[in-house]
């Protein structure tokens, strides 16, 4: 966990108890940090059944992910019963539905990319598999070798709204 790089920027609004919108909120918090670190690997095959040990072709956690930045907004509104106060709420998480890279292929970098098919076994692949029989190209098994690397752990959560209501004493 040897982020370089990290902020938070956080901007809360209130009303109070007077006015027009009383009891109203608005939460605005923007995060940003420069990428984990991870050690570039020889390329080789996730998909196909590769090695299951990594070889390192730089130093130990020489090569940084990505940036990221998120923003999350949060808006409330209170109404009073009594000596209850109920605040109902619309929590925007990811306002930006911006696509962070949480974990990357070690041999390039990358969230959606292993590398293996640019190499000569993996042109090698592309050329003798083809799904009509043929033995041409087939555009379909690059295609599904890339859906098999679309990990959904690889990149952040998309953007999320939440509706609730709270009750404070």
């Amino acid at each position: 966990f040897d982020q370089r790089h990290t902020g938070n920027i956080a901007l809360d609004y209130r009303t109070g108890n007077k006015g027009l919108l009383r009891l109203f909120g608005v939460n605005l918090l923007a995060r940003f940090g420069s990428g984990l670190p991870y050690t570039p690997v020889k390329v080789d095959t996730e998909v196909l059944g590769g090695s299951i040990a990594y070889q390192p072709i730089a130093a130990f956690n020489s090569a940084n992910k990505p940036w990221t930045f998120n923003v999350d907004l949060k808006l409330d509104k209170g109404i009073g019963f009594g000596r209850y106060n109920i605040k109902a709420f619309i929590w925007i998480k990811n306002l930006l539905d911006a696509q962070n890279v949480e974990s990357v292929y070690p041999a390039t970098g990358q969230a959606d990319n292993d590398g293996w098919l640019g190499t000569d076994p993996g042109q090698s692949w592309i050329n003798n598999t083809a799904f009509d029989g043929s033995g041409s190209y087939s555009e379909e098994a690059v295609n599904l070798y890339n859906s098999k690397l679309s990990s959904p752990y690889n990149w952040s959560e998309p953007r999320q709204i939440r509706l609730g209501f709270r009750i404070d004493l």
